[in-house]
């Protein structure tokens, strides 16, 4: 190559390795910004959050805007209908005063969000703190499944 052709090359490829730096101190952010936020409400280590909906604080106030808890969030019904089964499993497991519960704060939300209106700061946290443990009615199902579904899986590999 040319010596201009040649200085592009390296110009690019520092760029290149710029942004993969960059990228991992991102990823390395959120992780330690999930830390945090397990450690302030006490979320216990084993509980097995699903990578889309990373607790962060705007997370808590989007949630707050919309009176929705963490479940709510994570675990929505369109996965219920999906390939994963353990998620249709799961809803089947809650009581049906905690369905029936999800389903009207899921639909106060959806609601407020066509109308494009946001519930008041006063009945933010209303229905409890949104990443409070006590309030998680899926996460504990599914991470006793998960945790599960590993152990089977390991025991698969062990004996093959």
């Amino acid at each position: 190559p040319t010596p201009l052709r040649f200085m592009l090359m390296r110009y690019q490829d520092e760029a290149r390795s710029g942004l993969l730096r960059m990228q991992r101190s991102i990823r390395g952010l959120v992780y330690k910004e999930e830390v945090k936020f397990r450690r302030q409400y006490n979320i216990p280590d084993w509980y097995w959050l699903p990578n889309h909906a990373r607790m962060t604080p705007g997370l808590e106030k989007k949630l707050n805007k919309y009176g929705l808890l963490y479940d709510d969030y994570a675990w929505p019904d369109r996965l219920v209908t999906g390939p994963d089964k353990s998620i249709k499993y799961a809803f089947e497991q809650i009581s049906p005063e905690v369905r029936e519960m999800r389903q009207r704060r899921v639909d106060r939300a959806s609601d407020l969000k066509w109308k494009h209106v946001e519930l008041p700061e006063s009945m933010w946290n209303h229905q409890g703190r949104p990443f409070d443990p006590k309030l998680m009615y899926l996460t504990p199902i599914m991470s006793k499944m998960k945790m599960e579904e590993r152990i089977n899986r390991d025991l698969v590999y062990k004996y093959e």
